[in-house]
């Protein structure tokens, strides 16, 4: 049942009601809009930076976030400080659908990290190890996270069709120093969004226009997060490739890479396991990554898990959900302190 609080606005309407009120605001700019931004010579890994960003609503209320200084969703300034947790991954990490201080890494913070989240929406593991590349590389935080979700396997079917995310695979000195160019990605995706907004405004090709900008909108949540029948994707060995480099790449400045696996709506709506997750276990297995396993860890103990989803319906988690896996985050991550992983003093 929706509270008469109920925030129904479209993401459209939400932006529109910024601007009457002369303040700037755009949707998150997900990588995955890259190939619509015809002649770009770079590929965004994170939105426009330092502007008010609306992402996506499912419990009520819009996530709505100013950008930090690279374009992510995390407050301000965070750079300026030895930075202990990275976090890389998709929606559920970039912090949809709850508030700014309700994130995995905005509740790693608050325990006393200095964390960061790199993540956007629409991300998969190519993606996901690009962006490790381009900001926690020149960064080397003593841990970064990477948080899975289960259809990551099928994002990365996609990202392998892209010769330009590729040749982070490929070439190990691939890079795009993304880090220093926030000025120009900001630029092209000013530009493209202003561009998308004017002709939305001005009636021009609006079914099409529209459509483009469904892609800032959850609107096949219902394929994207399992709930129909799922069709077997068989694992690329490429998925082992990507973390293997992701795992050297990290060690190689004496960071730890751990994994998260965060299991879907449908695993407790209907008790059917993700068809894939024996394979994903078992790659990260082998490569000897520690895995925080989030089904284990939070859902199976919990008395209630389907509390955990917004109105009890498929979607991210909500707010007490992204708690408990920061919570099992902190606990694994102090637990392996006496190893001297970490050099934070957490709460």
């Amino acid at each position: 049942i929706k509270s008469t609080n109920y925030d129904a606005r479209t993401k459209i309407e939400v932006i529109q009601d910024f601007l009457d009120l002369g303040i700037k605001a755009y949707p998150a700019a997900s990588p995955t809009l890259h190939s619509n931004i015809s002649n770009s010579q770079i590929y965004n890994l994170g939105t426009i930076s330092d502007t008010k960003t609306v992402l996506c609503s499912e419990g009520g209320d819009w996530t709505i976030y100013q950008s930090d200084e690279h374009g992510f969703n995390n407050p301000k300034e965070l750079y300026d400080n030895k930075i202990d947790i990275i976090l890389t991954g998709d929606s559920f990490t970039e912090g949809g659908c709850v508030k700014p201080d309700e994130t995995i890494s905005a509740v790693l913070h608050k325990a006393g990290f200095n964390a960061i989240n790199i993540a956007m929406s629409g991300n998969g593991p190519l993606t996901e190890f690009a962006s490790i590349k381009e900001y926690a590389q020149p960064i080397k935080p003593k841990i970064v996270i990477w948080v899975y979700y289960v259809n990551d396997l099928s994002d990365l079917k996609r990202e392998l069709q892209s010769p330009f995310l590729k040749q982070y695979l490929e070439d190990s000195l691939f890079s795009q120093n993304l880090i220093l160019r926030q000025e120009e990605i900001d630029n092209i995706l000013t530009k493209y969004l202003d561009g998308r907004w004017q002709s939305l405004e001005e009636g021009v090709n609006r079914r099409k226009i529209e459509k483009v900008m469904a892609l800032f909108e959850l609107t096949n949540l219902r394929l994207k997060f399992n709930l129909l029948p799922q069709q077997k994707i068989m694992p690329s060995p490429i998925f082992k490739d990507v973390l293997e480099n992701a795992n050297d790449m990290i060690s190689k400045w004496n960071g730890k890479l751990y994994f998260v696996y965060l299991p879907p709506f449908l695993r407790y709506s209907s008790g059917n396991e993700d068809i894939n997750r024996e394979f994903v276990i078992k790659t990260v297995n082998e490569l000897n990554i520690p895995i925080i396993d989030i089904h284990k860890e939070v859902f199976s103990a919990h008395p209630d898990p389907l509390s955990l989803f917004p109105f009890r319906q498929v979607g991210h988690y909500n707010a007490e959900g992204y708690r408990l896996v920061a919570e099992s985050i902190k606990n694994r991550i102090i637990a392996d302190s006496a190893t001297n992983v970490i050099l934070a003093n957490p709460n």
